[in-house]
């Protein structure tokens, strides 16, 4: 489920929320976008190519990635993405 919130300077930002589930692993998962003021392409919070996320291990990847989330959006509207997932998937 994506939620889009519009900031002040004319930003917007995007929070696709996933819910996933395996064999005795279920997870709720986020992911981050920002797209530029007059602009039409959104773009990862992180880079996935840079040399600083791919000498980390996988441990460390989700920190950072966390980090990079939290510079942008607040642990709020994260939670309120999550509900709004959670919502949706009820009966």
């Amino acid at each position: 489920m994506e939620t889009v919130i519009r900031r002040e300077d004319g930003s917007r930002v995007k929070i696709k929320a996933y819910f996933h589930a395996e064999y005795r692993d279920i997870e709720y998962r986020c992911d981050v976008y920002t797209c530029e003021p007059k602009k039409r392409t959104w773009k990862n919070v992180y880079d996935s190519n840079c040399y600083k996320y791919r000498c980390l291990s996988m441990e460390d990847r989700k920190k950072y990635v966390a980090e990079k989330e939290l510079e942008v959006v607040s642990p709020e509207e994260l939670h309120q993405a999550k509900i709004n997932l959670w919502e949706s998937l009820k009966p």
